[in-house]
């Protein structure tokens, strides 16, 4: 029976403490266990068994996932999907999930072009540095922020962002769940059918709540004042952030029951 869902934990992933707190306090009430998995496990074939229900890909870094799974632990995860597994792919683990990476090209050396896991045939292109009025990117809150996403029906919600990707929509098979408003309202999240599974990519970090921003703050931080600042909002917007990741959640949900 399936009743399990892995975080992949490993080279080049941020930290997931977030993600496998929010995973938990939507899921195990349910009687769906959290747990994890790495290239390791996945490569041999071990870890993506039949209890499996979902694989969540954090952000961190796309090169980096790709670089540990290799081409078998690649074919291991779209297998997984085929047969009817889930992958959530959340910032890295979102571009990661596309056809083609593009990060940064405006910035020769920061510009990134790779291939992904072609589970959607989009380019994942990132980031909104511009858009947003941030610092080129670096691994700080210097180059975050919290956005506003905007459902289909007009709902909107409030979300971490740092560094994630919008979607072209090359895929016509994919359907857009959410856009970032911001100029172009570019694509945020993505669902795909996928062989008996599903695909649910999001370019934001719906897992990060405003405390977790704080846990990192000190006045040293040459990015304190950023962080300190979508820190607050996030707060502000509380509810707004957990409702995002409740109706993911809950799109995962059910196509688990099918």
């Amino acid at each position: 029976m399936k009743q399990k869902i892995l975080i992949y934990r490993d080279y080049g992933c941020a930290p997931v403490d977030a993600l496998e707190r929010e995973l938990r306090n939507f899921f195990v009430p349910r009687g769906i266990k959290v747990d994890f998995t790495d290239a390791a496990g996945i490569v041999s074939g071990k870890a993506l068994g039949k209890d499996v229900l979902a694989l969540w890909m954090p952000g961190g870094a796309a090169g980096a996932y790709r670089a540990k799974l290799g081409r078998a632990g690649e074919e291991a995860v779209k297998k997984f999907v085929e047969n009817g597994g889930l992958y959530a792919g959340i910032c890295a683990g979102a571009y990661y999930g596309c056809r083609d990476i593009s990060f940064e090209e405006h910035i020769p050396e920061l510009k990134i072009t790779a291939r992904g896991l072609d589970l959607v045939h989009d380019t994942a292109a990132g980031t909104l540095g511009k858009k947003l009025k941030l610092r080129p990117f670096a691994i700080n809150e210097a180059s975050a922020a919290v956005v506003t996403l905007e459902w289909a029906d007009g709902r909107q919600f409030r979300a971490h962002y740092l560094g994630g990707p919008a979607f072209k929509e090359e895929d016509k098979d994919a359907e857009v769940l959410a856009r970032y408003d911001v100029p172009g309202k570019p694509a945020a999240i993505l669902r795909k059918k996928a062989g008996k599974g599903l695909v649910l990519l999001c370019g934001a970090h719906y897992e990060d709540d405003y405390q977790d921003i704080e846990r990192g703050l000190h006045k040293q931080r040459l990015d304190y004042a950023q962080a300190r600042k979508n820190a607050d909002i996030l707060k502000e917007y509380a509810q707004l952030r957990t409702r995002l990741a409740e109706k993911i959640f809950k799109i995962a949900e059910e196509f688990f029951k099918g």
